[in-house]
This record gives C-alpha cells, sequence and structure tokens, in this order.
C-alpha cells in the first residue's frame, strides 16, 4: 500500500523560510488518480492537511478549510462537529457550517500492527471539494484578484 507520504515526495512543492513545505493540490490529485489502491497509508500518527492559495505573492493560509482526520470511533462525524462547534444538537449548527465541517472531515482506521491507513476516495472527495467549492474561490478572488485552481497547495502533516 502507497502511503500518503511516499507520494508527496514525488511532488511539485515550494519551501518557505518558515518551515513550511507546500505540495501542489491539482499535481497532488493527478497523482492519486494513478494510484490503483482503495486505501493509502499515514504511517502510526494519521494525517493534518491545511490548504493554502498561492497567487500574486500572497500567501493566504485556508484554516476553516483544514482536513480534520479522526481515528474511527464509534461517536463518528456529529460528536466531532458538535465538540467543534460547540453546540448541543446538529440542528442547531448552521447548514454552511455543518457542509464545510463535513467536507473536511475524515476518519481513518488502523490495521493490527498499528498502521494507520485513509480511504483513497475520501482523501479525493476532500481534494475535489477544495478544488471545486464556490466559497473558497470567492475567498481566493477576494484575496487575490483571482481564482485558479492551480493555485491551491497544502501542508501534510
Amino acid at each position: 500500500m502507497d502511503t500518503v507520504q511516499e507520494i508527496v515526495k514525488s511532488l511539485k512543492h515550494k519551501f518557505f523560510a518558515d518551515g513550511e513545505v507546500l505540495y501542489n493540490l491539482v499535481e497532488f490529485c493527478g497523482c492519486l488518480e494513478t494510484k490503483p489502491e482503495k486505501h493509502l497509508g499515514l504511517g502510526a500518527e494519521g494525517i493534518a492537511i491545511v490548504p493554502f492559495y498561492l497567487a500574486s505573492g500572497k500567501r493566504m493560509e485556508l484554516y476553516e478549510y483544514s482536513l480534520t482526520a479522526a481515528l474511527l470511533a464509534p461517536y463518528g462525524f456529529e460528536q466531532h462537529v458538535l465538540k467543534v462547534t460547540k453546540k448541543t444538537r446538529i440542528r442547531d449548527i448552521p447548514e454552511d457550517l455543518l457542509y464545510l465541517h463535513r467536507a473536511c472531515y475524515l476518519e481513518y482506521k488502523k490495521n493490527k500492527k498499528g498502521e494507520c491507513y485513509i480511504a483513497k476516495k475520501g482523501l479525493q472527495d476532500y481534494f475535489a471539494f477544495l478544488l471545486n467549492d464556490p466559497a473558497l474561490a470567492l475567498l481566493a478572488e477576494k484575496a487575490c484578484g483571482a481564482f485558479c485552481k492551480e493555485h491551491l497547495w497544502v501542508e501534510i502533516f
């Protein structure tokens, strides 16, 4: 099984003085398409992904679009979103916020060796959301004057 870490080693990247290393999202998506596996290894630590928009000499962190990856647990997404929003009922969460949290949430599992793995399709769905979300495009357009999918990059932990 390929790991996310192995895949990112093959991608175009940008280094920044503060230590951040960003990988081009469009290229990452293309690389995932070539992988026949249904799952990707994460090692023993899980995964965190923070998207950025780079354009016109600006670097905009899209923190609200960060991937929340949780070890598969009996309570799942609903308990996660209630905790993050500090609400007691799902119906109290605005639909747009619930949509954003659902799109940026992914569960992973551990095998018998203790290694974490994630469904490739889940990661692809998250990336497709980043590339096609109208609110994200509008945010980037307001900050940088235009939106171009090729200017989306991700930091992976």
